[in-house]
């Protein structure tokens, strides 16, 4: 992959691009934990709301929601089952998320993409100096349009194929 290449040859604002690129990657950890708590649990916590009648349901997930939706006084038992149930949920979920770390890979995940979006935008101010500089920037846009390299259809395969001979002639010894 010319990703692994150009970690070797970049510096200054190339070379932060391509370890955040890196740094990013096991934020697929952060889907195997909401998986994780998915499968234990079933859902984020929620309380179904029923309609008066053959209106249907809604799902409620937060105490304003359910406040919202239950405002009246002749509503104040259901609302506080559901206030309640909403409770037993978040706890049951918290419990989980300790477990497997959901919360703290999605935070990972956000600080991340803020380093990444930063680095994206001191890149776009840089002037490129050499080979290595404009691959980076053609492996930014590459990775920020198309980050699992999935778009087939014109122009992505050939912005592909540009950054890879780009990374070649920069690179011939490796």
């Amino acid at each position: 992959m010319p990703s692994v290449t150009l970690i070797r040859l970049c510096h200054c604002g190339a070379a932060g691009w391509w370890l955040t690129g890196r740094l990013a990657k096991p934020v697929v950890g952060s889907r195997r934990s909401k998986q994780k708590c998915f499968v234990e649990l079933g859902s984020f916590p929620r309380v179904q709301i029923v309609f008066s009648g053959d209106e249907g349901f809604i799902w409620a997930y937060t105490a304003e929601e359910i406040k919202r939706l239950l405002p009246s006084s002749e509503n104040e038992g259901e609302r506080r089952l559901a206030l309640a149930e909403l409770a037993k949920q978040r706890l049951d979920w918290n419990a989980v998320d300790i477990r497997v770390g959901y919360s703290k890979a999605k935070e990972t995940e956000a600080e991340n993409a803020d380093l990444e979006d930063k680095l994206f935008e001191a890149l776009w101010r840089t002037a490129p100096q050499s080979f290595v500089g404009i691959a980076a920037k053609l492996h930014c846009v590459l990775e920020t349009e198309d980050p699992g390299s999935d778009l087939q259809d014109a122009p992505w395969p050939q912005l592909r194929t540009i950054l890879a001979e780009l990374v070649r002639i920069a690179a011939p010894d490796n």
